[in-house]
C-alpha cells in the first residue's frame, strides 16, 4: 500500500523548475537556468588554405560564391629557377652537372601550385615554394 501511494506521489510531483507544494512562487526574476551540457558534436576538420597546399582543396570561391574542389596546376616559379642556377653554377665546376640544369623545371616538387575554380576560371591562390 505504501508502494502505491509513493508511486501516486511521483506522478503527481511538479516538473523541474516548478516551486515544490507549500513553496512560494519563483518571481521571474529570481529564475536560474543552469546550463545542459551539450554532446561532443563531431570534429571539424579545416583544411589548408590553398596558399599552403600543393593539392586540390575544398574553399568557396570568391568569384563565383560556390563551395569548390580548386583545380591544382604547377607552375615553374622562382624556386625552380633558383636550383637550375644553382646547379648550372655546380656545373661550371664539374661539366657534367650543368645537363642537370632543366631537372629542376621537370619535377612537380619543385614547382608552384596555382589553384583556379573549376566553374567560373577565377584565381582562388598560388602557392609559392619561394617567395
Amino acid at each position: 500500500m505504501a508502494e502505491k501511494a509513493e508511486l501516486r506521489e511521483r506522478q503527481t510531483s511538479t516538473l523541474p523548475g516548478q516551486p515544490e507544494p507549500g513553496q512560494p512562487a519563483v518571481t521571474a526574476g529570481n529564475i536560474v537556468y543552469n546550463a545542459v551540457p551539450q554532446p561532443a558534436g563531431v570534429p571539424v576538420i579545416i583544411p589548408d588554405p590553398p596558399e599552403r597546399s600543393r593539392v586540390s582543396v575544398r574553399v568557396k570561391c570568391p568569384s563565383c560564391q560556390q563551395v569548390i574542389d580548386t583545380v591544382a596546376e604547377k607552375k615553374v616559379g622562382k624556386f625552380a629557377w633558383y636550383v637550375a642556377g644553382m646547379v648550372f653554377l655546380i656545373g661550371l665546376s664539374f661539366p657534367v652537372f650543368w645537363l642537370g640544369c632543366c631537372v629542376p623545371c621537370c619535377m612537380a616538387n619543385f614547382k608552384d601550385t596555382k589553384h583556379t575554380c573549376p566553374n567560373c576560371k577565377a584565381h582562388v591562390a598560388t602557392y609559392k615554394i619561394a617567395k
